[in-house]
């Protein structure tokens, strides 16, 4: 039950389509962290990694979400960084809520948040 807390704060799939850093400590991310391997109902995350630094965060990403069309894939972050300005490659993304980041990409990507 430990572990898949501590799963849950890195990427959960309580809505639907994988959530990353929901409920993550904020003092966490300024350290920052990485996480291998992680399973999700859609297969395994190979790598994820994020840190906040300078106001800014930055998040790389390997791995699937929920399919939506084609070869493209959903992942939803909740930022703890009110999104102001989003530099994404390797991804569209669009801005849900003041802190929900919907993210498509195609099994990687690196997004910043500022």
């Amino acid at each position: 039950d430990f572990i898949m807390l501590i799963r849950d704060l890195v990427l959960n799939d309580l809505l639907g389509a994988p959530i990353l850093l929901r409920g993550m400590p904020i003092d966490l991310l300024r350290k920052g962290f990485v996480a291998s391997n992680v399973p999700t109902p859609y297969g395994f995350v190979r790598s994820i990694s994020a840190v906040v630094k300078d106001g800014e965060l930055r998040i790389d990403y390997e791995g699937l979400g929920r399919q939506v069309e084609g070869n493209k894939y959903e992942v939803l972050i909740d930022s703890p960084v009110v999104p102001g300005q989003v530099i994404c490659d390797g991804c569209g993304y669009e801005v849900l809520s003041s802190n929900m980041v919907r993210v498509l990409h195609s099994g990687k990507f690196t997004i910043r948040i500022k």
